[in-house]
């Protein structure tokens, strides 16, 4: 058979669609010339309408593309480069080609008909009833059976080609399809020919009717003849199975890879099983000679011990590792028990009531053997039961794995987990573990005091809602800000100063050390947050800062601050060309009010004063007490006559 190309069965395709278009207004005109419902010039009139010119160039674009987009071109993707998932998707349009076909091309025709109807009314005197409608519709029917049932077998062919490319293993057009198409179809087209024979030409049946029925059966033979081309088709593969051949030899594995499926139907699903099992039949002996070859070196090279013993549980057949994993040979151990192995020989026989309890298989059972140099060993067995003919238990086979260095690994492992466990939980910061997607793996006792949720089961809750952490704003949420620079870098990142508010108005600052966990692959499991409580200490820092700076009797800056802020007010003048002004102020007599009345009124007036001259500022103006009753006072963006209108202003207060 032709190999298939992707553009031969699109241009096949497509050119039946366009027939199955084209042909029914040609044989459509024939019977409503022949069957009298419209004379020659009213067909052509009818059909030279905007309606019916309108749905034909409709129906013909849709139909080409409809049919292109959602059948050829897939298809002949699939035929170009041929995987998995087009072939599924093939497998799929090709089983749901009879469906779309038939429904599409009956609905056209439908329409068609109604078109036909609005066109004949507008350009004839025959008048638009119902009856005209209905027999417009039969009409309609026959049209689409007629054209459209050997356009569809052949496309069904089409769809054949493609059998060798796929691997179905159910039938995607079934056989009982074409039946009923083929017996449903013709008999209703034929019925339907008589009804618009008899009501529109002579009302009785005579010598012509005969002649139209004939007419009508030859043309339902021919579409039997295109469904029997068609089944013939999906019987071809068998023919060489069917026909007489010399012994199984060469001819059979010839005749078998010659063997390819040309329908997509029941048959060809039967003809391409058919060739997998007459192929796996010719070489299994071979393969079985292999298998064998192949079981006795892995045996013999594996490092688990192979084993298999009777019902008594002697030792019936042993692989050769265990040489090397217990220091005894094949032969000292053929014939001995099982159980004389084991450190405990009592373990074999709760190892025997766990296959019972299993269903007569068990899988990574621990029990300890002797070396024989004396050094106990920790082996790991998978066994199952072996049966005998009648259904018994003949005995048990299995693999022993020595896994006594991961046993000694899991032991320091767990002794690790140990330490670091009582290391976390004695440690003052909160420690706390979450996967990847943020849900608490593990908490040390310090977390769970700093978290907002009073529970002692922490392991398991979203990270955010038991420790919804913020930046200094208020606005982000800090693990989001950590999690944003992990993207840049793997090392551990440092977040100070994040705000913790608790449901009772208490405010934590926790500075957060953030790492991630990640495994042998450098694949990320989850993430690590070290948080430690820095409230008393930031508050302590701010106190000193602000101790530092500020003047305690009044709480002006001093005379330090006031002297950085000059010293930026000047830069700031020379840089940005900005008038900045400067006033020194003195209190008059200030030392006569501390002689007189003493120190504590002295310091009162201070305050006041402090109080008129700050509330007579403006937010941007800087003033300080620089030392006993003298003040400055820096005015920002201040030309020197306001300033000194400032000046006089305070000097009057």
């Amino acid at each position: 058979m032709r190999k298939i190309t992707a553009q031969n069965f699109q241009f096949r395709f497509l050119g039946l669609i366009l027939i199955a278009c084209i042909l029914p207004p040609a044989i459509g005109n024939i019977f409503l010339s022949y069957l009298e419902l419209a004379s020659a010039a009213e067909v052509n009139a009818a059909m030279a309408t905007t309606p019916f010119r309108l749905y034909a160039v409709g129906q013909l674009l849709f139909s080409l593309s409809y049919f292109y987009l959602l059948f050829a071109r897939p298809i002949g993707r699939f035929i170009n480069s041929p995987d998995e998932a087009s072939r599924k998707q093939t497998e799929k349009l090709i089983h749901r080609f009879p469906i779309d076909f038939w429904i599409i091309f009956l609905i056209a025709r439908s329409i068609a008909a109604l078109s036909f109807f609005i066109g004949l009314g507008s350009v004839s005197e025959i008048a638009p009833t119902m009856e005209v409608w209905f027999r417009l519709q039969l009409l309609a029917t026959t049209v689409a059976i007629i054209a459209g049932l050997p356009i569809f077998f052949l496309i069904l062919d089409g769809f054949g080609r493609l059998a060798p490319l796929l691997s179905f293993d159910r039938a995607l057009i079934t056989i009982k399809t074409k039946i009923f198409l083929t017996g449903a179809l013709i008999p209703l087209m034929i019925g339907t020919l008589l009804v618009l024979y008899f009501s529109g030409r002579t009302g009785y049946f005579n010598g012509e009717t005969i002649v139209v029925w004939g007419v009508l059966e030859l043309l339902a033979i021919a579409g039997t003849l295109f469904f029997i081309k068609s089944f013939r088709q999906s019987l071809e593969p068998l023919k060489s199975i069917s026909a007489p051949y010399s012994p199984l030899g060469d001819e059979l594995q010839r005749r078998l890879e010659s063997l390819q499926p040309q329908s997509n139907d029941e048959l060809g699903v039967i003809a391409q099983q058919y060739a997998q099992l007459q192929s796996y039949q010719h070489n299994a002996e071979r393969r079985l000679i292999a298998s064998e070859v192949e079981l006795t070196s892995i045996l013999d090279n594996m490092t688990d011990v192979f084993h298999q013993t009777d019902s008594n549980g002697l030792i019936t057949r042993i692989s050769k590792s265990i040489e090397k994993t217990t220091g005894y040979t094949v032969k000292e151990v053929m014939g001995t028990r099982m159980a004389d192995l084991y450190i405990h020989p009592e373990q074999r026989e709760f190892f025997i009531k766990s296959l019972m309890e299993n269903h007569g298989r068990v899988s990574n059972y621990e029990v300890a053997i002797r070396h024989k140099n004396g050094q106990e060993l920790m082996f790991s067995a998978s066994a199952h039961f072996i049966y005998d003919e009648n259904g018994d238990i003949a005995g048990v086979e299995g693999t022993s794995r020595d896994v006594t260095q991961l046993h000694k690994a899991q032991q320091s492992l767990h002794e690790e987990k140990q330490r670091a466990t009582i290391t976390l939980e004695g440690i003052g910061d909160g420690v706390v573990s979450v996967d990847r997607a943020g849900v608490i793996t593990y908490i040390n006792p310090v977390g769970q005091q700093l978290s907002i949720i009073e529970s002692e089961e922490l392991v398991g809750i979203p990270f955010d809602a038991a420790f919804p952490i913020v930046d200094e704003s208020g606005d982000n949420p800090l693990r989001e800000l950590i999690h944003a620079q992990f993207d840049a870098t793997d090392d551990a990142i440092i977040y100070e100063k994040g705000l913790l508010n608790h449901p009772d108005g208490t405010e934590f600052i926790i500075d957060i050390t953030a790492g991630k966990l990640t495994n042998a692959n450098e694949e990320t499991l989850g993430f690590v947050y070290v948080l430690r409580d820095v409230t008393e200490a930031v508050l302590m820092h701010s106190q000193l800062n602000y101790q530092a700076t500020h003047d305690a009797l009044t709480g002006l800056i001093n005379r330090n601050e006031f002297e950085r802020r000059l010293i930026q007010s000047i830069h700031e003048s020379r840089d940005y060309n900005t008038q900045n002004a400067l006033l020194y102020i003195d209190l008059d007599q200030f030392k006569v009010v501390n002689d007189t009345c003493g120190h504590q009124v002295g310091d009162e007036l201070l305050k006041q004063i402090t109080a008129v001259m700050s509330n007579a500022g403006r937010e941007s103006d800087i003033l300080a007490r620089l030392g006993g009753d003298e003040f400055g006072l820096i005015l920002s963006h201040c030309p020197i006559e306001k300033a000194y209108k400032i000046g006089e202003k305070l000097r009057k207060m």
